[in-house]
C-alpha cells in the first residue's frame, strides 16, 4: 500500500516540477552563455586601456553589463524555483490531511503513519531533485565564467586564473580521502533536507489541529509568528553566537591542523565532525517526525 501511495504523491507533483526544472535549466543555460560575456569583457577592457577607447569599450560595457543581469538572474531564479517547490509540497500536504480533501483521504483503507510516510519520502525526493537541478544551474553560471579562461589564455592572465598544476601533487589516496568526504556531504545533506521538511509538516500540523475553524489562516498565522519570534530572537542572540561560533570553528581548526601531522588522523577528525552532524539532523528529524505522526494519531479532528 506505501508504493501505492508513494506512486499518487509523486505523481500529484510531477508535471509542474517537470515544466519548473525544464525552465530553470534552460534559464541556467542562457544564464551562463550571457555570464561568459564577464571575463571577455575583461579582455576588450584591457585592450581599450592599451590602444585608446573605441566601439570595443561599448561593447565591452554591454557584454559587462549582461553578464551581471545573468548571474543576478540565475541566483533569484534558483531561490523562486526551491522557494517554490517547497511551497508546492506543504500545500499538498496541508491539503491532503487537513483541508476538505482530508475526508477523502481517511475513508481509505490506509494506515495514518503510511500516508505520512508517503508524504515524507516523495517530498524528500523532490527536495533533493530540486537541489540537484539548482546545483546544475549554479554550475552552468560557474562554467559560463570559467570557460573563456580556458579557451583564452590572456583572458585566464587577467581574470589571474591559473589552472596549470591544479591537480598536481594530488595522490590517489588524497582522492579516496575526497571521495569518502563528498559522500558523507552527500549524507549530511540528504539528512538536513529530512530535517528541514519534518519541521514543517510538524509546524503546519500543529497549526491545523490547534484551531477547529479557519485552518489554513492558523497555519498562515503560526508561521507568521514563528517568523516574527525568529527576526527578534536572531538579533537579540546574533552577536553572542557569533563570537561563540568564530571560538568554536577557531578551537576545532587548531585542532584538525595538529591532527593533520598525521594526515589519517586529521581526515578522520573531519569524517568524525560530519558524523556527529549527521547524527544530530536525523535525531531532530525523527523527533519532529513522531511529534508529527502522534499528533495526525490523537489530535487531528476533521469535523
Amino acid at each position: 500500500m506505501f508504493k501505492k501511495c508513494l506512486k499518487y504523491d509523486l505523481a500529484a507533483t510531477r508535471k509542474i516540477w517537470l515544466i519548473a526544472a525544464a525552465v530553470m535549466l534552460l534559464l541556467a543555460i542562457v544564464g551562463g552563455i550571457g555570464i561568459s560575456g564577464i571575463p571577455i569583457a575583461s579582455l576588450l577592457m584591457e585592450s581599450q586601456a592599451a590602444s585608446g577607447p573605441d566601439m570595443g569599450l561599448f561593447a565591452a560595457v554591454a557584454l559587462m553589463f549582461v553578464g551581471v543581469i545573468s548571474y543576478i538572474a540565475i541566483i533569484y531564479a534558483v531561490a523562486i524555483f526551491t522557494g517554490g517547490v517547497n511551497i508546492l509540497l506543504y500545500v499538498r500536504y496541508y491539503r491532503h490531511f487537513f483541508s476538505d480533501q482530508g475526508y477523502l483521504t481517511f475513508t481509505l483503507p490506509v494506515k495514518r503513519s503510511t500516508l505520512f510516510w508517503s508524504k515524507t519520502v516523495s517530498g524528500l525526493i523532490y527536495m533533493l531533485a530540486t537541489l540537484t537541478v539548482s546545483f546544475v544551474s549554479i554550475l552552468c553560471a560557474g562554467l559560463g565564467f570559467v570557460t573563456p579562461a580556458l579557451l583564452s589564455p590572456q583572458i585566464a592572465e587577467i581574470m589571474g586564473m591559473s589552472f596549470q598544476g591544479l591537480f598536481a601533487g594530488l595522490s590517489l589516496l588524497d582522492a579516496l580521502y575526497g571521495l569518502v568526504l563528498l559522500v558523507l556531504f552527500l549524507v549530511l545533506v540528504v539528512v538536513i533536507e529530512f530535517a528541514s521538511l519534518m519541521l514543517q509538516y510538524l509546524i503546519i500540523t500543529l497549526a491545523a489541529t490547534l484551531f477547529r475553524s479557519r485552518k489554513a489562516l492558523g497555519v498562515i498565522g503560526v508561521y507568521a509568528g514563528i517568523g516574527a519570534a525568529s527576526m527578534i530572537l536572531y538579533f537579540v542572540t546574533y552577536f553572542i553566537w557569533a563570537i561563540y561560533l568564530v571560538l568554536t570553528i577557531a578551537m576545532l581548526g587548531m585542532g584538525l591542523f595538529a591532527l593533520f601531522a598525521v594526515p589519517v588522523l586529521g581526515w578522520l577528525g573531519i569524517y568524525l565532525l560530519i558524523l556527529v552532524l549527521i547524527a544530530a539532523a536525523l535525531t531532530a528529524g525523527t523527533v519532529f517526525a513522531n511529534c508529527t505522526m502522534q499528533r495526525l494519531e490523537r489530535k487531528l479532528n476533521l469535523s
